[in-house]
């Protein structure tokens, strides 16, 4: 069986279930599925989520998190972050989103050296929700940002000390730029802490 034909058999058996109802085994069909095939189905299932009402907690955040590990950084899985973003601003009632959502993103960018598209992910993470919200800042997300800053800081000396011309080494040029990058990190921070309409998307941030 083509992967085309896997997709459609399991997008098919999924609709069935939903006209049923059965919100639960539509979950674990596509769940499967997007593991398997790491295919647009993942943002089927955020659709689903979204269906049946269901809350961002570990249940179904994990699965998630798993497509997102295994999956290529590419277009389409920029598509399902900030889908996933999207509903669990909905399904925390937190305008930066569930924060152990947005904090496993930013580990997952940070295995890959992403760290400039990690950083809103982990400012996210760390910053308050507001009252009545479901979601928590997760204990360990402050010193797992702060430890990201620092590898970021370090890999950002060593390539600007190779650069052609440049004669400061490298741990002469971080420790220049420190004051800098804890400034722009006060600075973003602050950017979230706003009310929701003064600062950019929360699926670009």
């Amino acid at each position: 069986m083509s992967a085309y034909d896997l997709h459609q058999r399991l997008r098919t058996k999924a609709i069935r279930q939903i006209k049923k109802k059965s919100y639960d085994d539509a979950i674990k069909t596509i769940s499967e599925g997007s593991i398997q095939m790491l295919g647009d189905l993942a943002c089927y299932l955020i659709d689903v989520y979204d269906q049946a009402d269901k809350p961002c907690d570990a249940q179904t955040r994990d699965p998630l998190v798993k497509i997102l590990s295994l999956a290529q950084n590419d277009f389409w899985r920029k598509k399902v972050i900030d889908a996933a973003v999207k509903w669990s601003v909905k399904a925390s009632r937190n305008p930066a989103g569930d924060g152990f959502l947005r904090l496993a993103i930013a580990e997952i960018l940070v295995k890959e050296q992403s760290f400039y598209l990690a950083e809103p992910h982990f400012i996210a993470a760390c910053v308050p929700p507001p009252s009545g919200s479901s979601s928590d800042v997760p204990d360990h997300a402050p010193k797992t940002f702060a430890l990201a800053q620092l590898e970021w800081l370090k890999s950002f000396a060593q390539e600007a000390s190779q650069q052609p011309g440049e004669k400061k080494e490298a741990e002469v040029i971080e420790r220049i730029e420190s004051g800098r990058w804890a400034v722009r990190v006060c600075y973003r921070s602050a950017l979230h802490k706003r009310p929701r309409a003064s600062y950019p998307s929360i699926s670009h941030a």
